[in-house]
């Protein structure tokens, strides 16, 4: 039988004489481990809670989940709209919904993907602070780069 070191090809814990300390290594997998943890039990809780309140599971751009979405789910408690569990995830990628159970993602895109509807019209403009300009010409199309 291969020991976890064995396996992984790493030290993960540095026995002394009346200590025990994780390496680089060991905290690395800690963590890991951990959210594997969480993720089994929150799998068990949903699983035995199944009975209780309908989960609705969403993917969300961080930036547009802390900016827009969260506040409105505020309200919703406030409001105790409370018998459906939101489930809230962020990421920057799309989601593979064959692989990931999500019932719905709310991401950046033209809404041409299949089962897609475009929700609004974004626009982006540059901004640059005026010391970060101070001393440097605009040219059209051109970004200043401190020294």
């Amino acid at each position: 039988m291969v020991s976890l070191e064995e396996g992984l090809r790493q030290t993960l814990v540095l026995l002394g004489h009346h200590s025990v300390q994780l390496t680089t290594a060991g905290e690395l997998y800690l963590e890991t481990v951990n959210r594997a943890l969480d993720e089994l039990d929150h799998g068990a809780m949903r699983v035995a809670n199944a009975d209780e309140r309908p989960t609705v599971k969403v993917l969300a751009m961080p930036s547009f989940a802390a900016r827009w979405l969260i506040p409105r789910l505020t309200r919703l408690y406030l409001a105790r709209i409370d018998d459906v569990e939101i489930e809230l995830a962020t990421s920057i990628w799309d989601a593979d919904f064959r692989k990931e159970r999500f019932d719905l993602a709310i991401h950046y895109g033209e809404g041409s993907s299949p089962g897609a509807q475009l929700l609004m019209h974004d626009s982006l403009a540059p901004v640059a602070s005026p010391r970060l300009l101070k001393g440097q010409g605009l040219a059209h199309g051109s970004v200043p780069v401190a020294a």
